[in-house]
């Protein structure tokens, strides 16, 4: 069984699209977990989710945070 460290799908509400797209692509994965300061699970962000987001919105910025 391969194990993969679980810390690369974590990301806090202050990243931009841009670094969630880049952590994505680096970690060939397909789902990131964003949690809180206290580590709360605030929901998930899929490459499905960036890429409808840029299809169907002009105003999508890719600094824009996820809080």
């Amino acid at each position: 069984m391969v194990k993969k460290n679980l810390n690369i799908y974590l990301v806090p509400t202050s990243i931009t699209i841009r670094n969630a797209m880049q952590i994505i692509e680096k970690n060939s994965i397909k789902c990131l977990i964003v949690i809180d300061s206290n580590n709360t699970l605030l929901g998930t962000l899929t490459d499905g989710d960036i890429t409808v987001s840029y299809t169907h919105s002009d105003a999508a910025d890719e600094e824009d945070s996820l809080g």
